[in-house]
């Protein structure tokens, strides 16, 4: 190995490194939010149960949560199963390196890693135990697969990019967005070699295999899921508006939340992907723009037809042209051979520079979902072991990931979301604490909300979650 490549090699695990430190950063702040107490739940159960609970949820497909079933054979500790998406994560940085050119262009490839391993919404995602990390790490594998049968890889490498692109779209619903971008790049380049009066390359023969592989084995889990698929969202999409356009740009750049509290910080990654975009090779231009439309347009226009509402994880995938777009900015060192390396040094500095505040912050306090569960329990103990009855199914998750670790003991009834349920319940019990979350959405939530009785306490570290004494089967005053 030659003295530049052993350089590069030192380069990129450095990167690796970082890119695992930042993930890791904070673990200890912050326990499993919602979404992740709901997927250990419903992880936690035996294999047909697990497909049940998802085809009424409908909204991911299963190959995440076979990964958390099997993870949680060996531990339920939250610093444990957050290493799942953190290596994943760690290792799409490694393919954002070896897509954008690898060692024949190392300064452009490390940009990218780079930039994947440090933005801060890519860190975010990176430390959820969600479909998220999984399904761009498919992705990836299958961007790189079609580039080795650019190159020369042949069945293996066919074979490889058909067996990513179903992993993907089976780990999470929207990869077929990024997808659909190869799909349609390979269109172009099959065009492009046959104006040439070649027969349509590589690019001829994925298409003839890949996108009706990937659909027709996707087509058994629409079928699953289908009489759970038209019922409404809970929360409708907004408006599009300028506003919201800046809220997102501004988080996916410069933060891990969509805002405008760091319009800075994402202006100098604008620029910089702006470079990028300019000097980019036609080729490279073309597949960021493509992919760039199929995973920021499409990701949009799925939403509004579907009356969701707009979270900044839905547009996830686009960091991977994004990557690649920051990568070619700050790969324009190249183009001064003696202060190259220098300069090079210098632009990652200031990526840093502009993202730590954010990297700070996400390490201090995580999302804002995000909570210290312990003490949201540990607060109501009325002896060795106390009768929690929540009243919500947010409550719910949150109370029984925290059972399922045990600490501190105490014994959780089922969701009492009718009224009718919650008399039972509190009759059943005899004196305990009924749990609301700050956002439940159920009837007993809702007449508790309103009702003129004073909570016993109120816990601002879950976000203002309440808890209602109750003796004798009744709910009394503080």
């Amino acid at each position: 190995m030659t003295r530049s490549r052993l350089g590069v090699a030192a380069a990129l695990t450095a990167i690796l490194v970082l890119a695992v430190a930042l993930r890791r950063w904070g673990w200890e702040n912050w326990s499993l939010w919602l979404d992740e107490c709901l997927q250990v739940f419903v992880a936690r159960q035996p294999t047909r149960q697990i497909l049940e609970r998802l085809q009424y949820e409908r909204t991911h497909p299963p190959l995440d949560y076979f990964l958390t079933h099997l993870a949680l054979k060996v531990s339920a500790s939250a610093l444990f199963l957050r290493w799942i998406p953190t290596l994943l994560s760690a290792a799409t940085a490694c393919l954002v390196f070896a897509r954008a050119g690898a060692a024949r262009r190392p300064l452009a490839s490390l940009g990218a890693a780079f930039c994947f391993a440090v933005l801060p919404f890519a860190v975010h995602q990176g430390q959820e135990l969600r479909p998220y990390a999984l399904a761009l790490f498919w992705v990836a594998v299958a961007d790189a697969s079609r580039a080795w049968h650019d190159a020369g890889g042949r069945r293996l490498a066919l074979a490889g990019t058909a067996a990513a692109s179903v992993l993907a779209v089976y780990s999470l619903l929207l990869a077929f967005l990024p997808l659909a971008a190869f799909w349609i790049l390979d269109v172009l380049d099959a065009r492009d070699a046959r104006s040439k009066g070649e027969s349509g390359g590589p690019a001829f023969a994925r298409l003839r295999l890949i996108p009706a592989l990937t659909i027709l084995a996707f087509l058994p889990w629409i079928y699953f899921v289908r009489t759970n698929m038209s019922r409404a969202h809970e929360m409708p999409a907004p408006r599009l508006s300028a506003s919201l356009a800046l809220r997102h740009v501004v988080g996916f750049l410069a933060d891990r939340q969509a805002g405008t509290d760091r319009v800075a910080a994402a202006c100098v990654l604008l620029a910089i992907a702006g470079a990028g975009a300019a000097l980019a090779s036609r080729v490279e231009r073309r597949r960021i723009a493509v992919e760039g439309a199929a995973t920021i347009g499409g990701a949009a226009a799925f939403l509004l037809v579907t009356n969701h509402w707009f979270e900044l994880r839905y547009f996830w995938f686009a960091l991977w042209p994004l990557s690649r777009c920051l990568g070619e900015g700050l790969g324009a060192a190249a183009r001064l051979p003696r202060w190259r390396v220098p300069a090079f040094a210098a632009a990652l500095a200031i990526v840093l520079a502009v993202e730590a505040p954010a990297l700070a912050e996400n390490a201090a306090t995580g999302r804002p979902d995000w909570r210290r569960v312990p003490g949201y329990v540990a607060s109501r103990r009325t002896g060795a072991e106390p009768i929690l009855v929540p009243v919500d199914w947010w409550s719910f998750m949150l109370l029984d990931y925290q059972q399922l670790v045990g600490d501190p003991p105490f014994r959780l009834e089922q969701p009492s979301l009718t009224v009718a349920d919650l008399d039972a319940a509190l009759a059943r019990a005899g004196e305990g604490w009924v749990v609301r979350a700050p956002n439940g959405d159920s009837e007993t939530a809702g007449r508790l909300r309103v009702s003129s009785l004073p909570p016993g306490a109120t816990f601002h570290e879950a976000d203002g979650a309440v808890a209602y004494r109750f003796e004798k089967g009744r709910l009394v005053a503080p």
